[in-house]
């Protein structure tokens, strides 16, 4: 999960990407935000730490983010990556920003393929990476 919010806070606060990547990435998130949060309980606080770039503490924040993950296709059901549309995400920043694509696909490489980091509760499962 770590690796996930490092990706978004990338995608989001890199200045070359076209804004309407952008603006199309964080209406996404925002719709996601507001199912998942609804979904899974998470609070204002557990919203006002995603902000902050920070893991939730809760479990119900924790659930959300891997709720919007779920919703961009990014995360499976089990909690691992989805290794083929994370990099189709990725794929839309390439042109605008090749040095932020080689560092997301570089913390991509580190995190796919490690059966350590699969846990039975798939809303931590990514966390631990």
């Amino acid at each position: 999960m770590k690796y996930l919010v490092i990706v978004a806070i990338f995608f989001v606060s890199a200045q070359a990407i076209d804004p309407k990547i952008v603006a199309e990435f964080m209406e996404k998130v925002t719709r996601f935000g507001e199912k998942c949060m609804e979904e899974t309980k998470a609070t204002s606080e557990d919203v006002a730490q995603i902000m902050a770039h920070t893991i939730p503490v809760s479990h119900e924040g924790k659930c959300m983010i891997s709720c919007v993950y779920k919703a961009f296709k990014i995360q499976n059901e089990d909690g691992t990556m989805n290794s083929e549309e994370t990099l189709k995400l990725m794929e839309r920043i390439k042109e605008s920003d090749a040095e932020l694509f080689e560092k997301m696909m570089k913390i991509m490489k580190t995190c796919h393929g490690r059966p350590e980091l699969i846990v039975s509760d798939p809303c931590v499962s990514m966390r631990l990476a």
